[in-house]
């Protein structure tokens, strides 16, 4: 395969870093995989919005269809967030026979059973570990490096935006308001902060929908 063509759900924080990724290490990309990694199209909520990083107006659209449906398109990156509408995109595009990375916790929590069963079933591949650990390599660490050890405890922080606004406030003295903004200005905070900062986030971390947590891999059905 010479081209492999990319789908992008979301131009946000996490959107933008992938792209600028792509196109910034397109030539080291290329060396390492033997192929073309192409950004075929990116949903959006809106065209006219200013942007950290300018691309090709011809490759944004508003309509999920565009990419969910796009033949041409081998991989659905997902970077939107929250939970309903990410789970039936990402659903539909394995339904459609694409291979799909997701860096979104919350979805994983809540829909990872479901969504791996669905990858096995239709043949694809369904990678999350951006959503691990802050996107630390880890999940590929166990499965692959450590798969003959017995893993008894692991130690980390459970939120690093809300450890970075308390670690402000404490040591700077810096209001909550003004910590929160400066997380948001560095991308560790969202426009909507409220998954982080009314403990959302590190719920979905130990609780999946309510449900004892257990390490999901790529390729195991649960």
């Amino acid at each position: 395969m010479d081209k492999v063509s990319i789908g992008l759900l979301g131009f946000g924080t996490v959107g933008t870093g992938v792209i600028r990724l792509l196109t910034d290490e397109k030539e080291k990309l290329q060396e390492q995989t033997g192929c073309r990694l192409e950004i075929e199209k990116v949903l959006v909520r809106s065209k006219d919005k200013s942007r950290k990083f300018t691309l090709d107006d011809t490759k944004l659209t508003t309509n999920a269809d565009d990419i969910l449906e796009n033949p041409n398109i081998d991989i659905v990156i997902e970077v939107i967030g929250g939970v309903k509408e990410a789970y039936q995109y990402i659903s539909r595009a394995l339904q459609n026979k694409k291979h799909v990375i997701t860096a979104n916790k919350d979805l994983m929590a809540v829909h990872g059973d479901e969504l791996l069963q669905e990858a096995e079933k239709n043949h694809c591949d369904l990678y999350y570990e951006a959503s691990v650990a802050g996107g630390i390599p880890i999940l590929r660490s166990l499965t692959d490096g450590l798969a003959a050890d017995r893993i008894q405890k692991m130690i980390g922080i459970v939120n690093g935006t809300t450890n970075y606004i308390l670690s402000k406030m404490s040591h700077e003295a810096v209001s909550y308001e003004k910590a929160l903004a400066a997380a948001q200005s560095l991308g560790f905070a969202e426009a909507d902060p409220t998954s982080d900062v009314e403990g959302l986030d590190a719920a979905a971390k130990k609780n999946g929908d309510s449900q004892p947590s257990r390490l999901l891999y790529p390729g195991d059905p649960g």
